[in-house]
């Protein structure tokens, strides 16, 4: 695991995580300033739309997949537009 270093007081692995909507973030324990989001688990939530609250690989119902196949022609993040791609190649 690289450092997470604080570009302000130049701290180094010295932070809490605090969550921040469905992203959790690294805050220096000395300044108390935002250093950046830090990587969660494996597990990819959708955090809107019809299946808000839904892990993508847990969808697995031919409905859920071709929405999973629209979403993923949709203008998303590139993170979440990965994951989805690669839940569909495994589901094939």
């Amino acid at each position: 695991m690289e450092d997470i270093i604080c570009l302000r007081c130049d701290s180094t692995n010295d932070y809490r995580v605090e969550q921040s909507g469905p992203h959790k973030k690294a805050v220096c324990n000395k300044c108390n300033r935002y250093i950046k989001f830090i990587p969660q688990s494996e597990k990819t939530m959708l955090h809107f739309g019809k299946y808000k609250g839904r892990e993508v690989i847990s969808m697995t119902s031919d409905d859920e997949l071709a929405y999973l196949f629209w979403l993923s022609k949709t203008n998303i993040k590139q993170g979440l537009k990965n994951q989805i791609d690669n839940h569909l190649k495994s589901s094939k």
